[in-house]
């Protein structure tokens, strides 16, 4: 008798210190667990230059760059330049529209700072494989030489910086977004 009573002693302490164990909250598993799940989202580092380029079919003559103002409506779209194209230079094309594999650049769209860097990387890999004839759709010039834009746009920060010093870049033309009028800016 005095073994049952042990037994049931036994089976009825564990039972009610592992209901214990089973509700108490379990911290470092939570973190570890929620760890796992920002590891999911988390995007790969961010590709070198070379890997970039190596990602990209730049034929000469067909790069199209443009770049949009802040306006309403905004002028110089990638849109309004995949028309502009459309019409006047069928061969020519936008960044978007040279990758090898058009995925490539998605693990990196998850975050909008490492969204910027990757597409500054990948704005400079196009003006760096770029050669031969090159256009820009902007917003309407000002000037006489077409050469004012947005200031922080990527075509201002990267690409023109990048296109001016690309010794195979043989002219740039600037496309007004509005009027499809052209100047040689380079």
């Amino acid at each position: 008798m005095l073994v049952i009573q042990t037994l049931l002693s036994t089976l009825l302490s564990l039972s009610v210190f592992s209901s214990i164990a089973v509700a108490a909250p379990l911290p470092v598993l939570e973190n570890e667990v929620q760890n796992v799940f920002a590891l999911v989202d988390k995007p790969p580092p961010l590709p070198t230059l070379e890997d970039v380029e190596n990602q990209l079919n730049v034929p000469a003559g067909e790069s199209l760059f443009y770049s949009c103002d802040n306006e309403d409506p905004a002028q110089g779209t990638c849109k309004q330049a995949k028309e502009w194209a459309k019409e006047n230079h069928p061969d020519l094309k936008v960044l978007s529209q040279l990758w090898i594999n058009s995925s490539y650049p998605d693990p990196w769209q998850t975050d909008e700072q490492i969204s910027t860097k990757f597409w500054d990387i990948a704005s400079k890999a196009m003006a760096v494989k770029s050669s031969g004839t090159v256009y820009v759709v902007l917003p309407p010039w000002e000037s006489a030489d077409g050469k004012d834009w947005y200031d922080s746009s990527y075509w201002a920060r990267i690409e023109w910086t990048e296109l001016q010093s690309n010794g195979a870049v043989t002219s740039v033309i600037r496309v007004n977004a509005a009027t499809g009028a052209t100047i040689r800016i380079k």
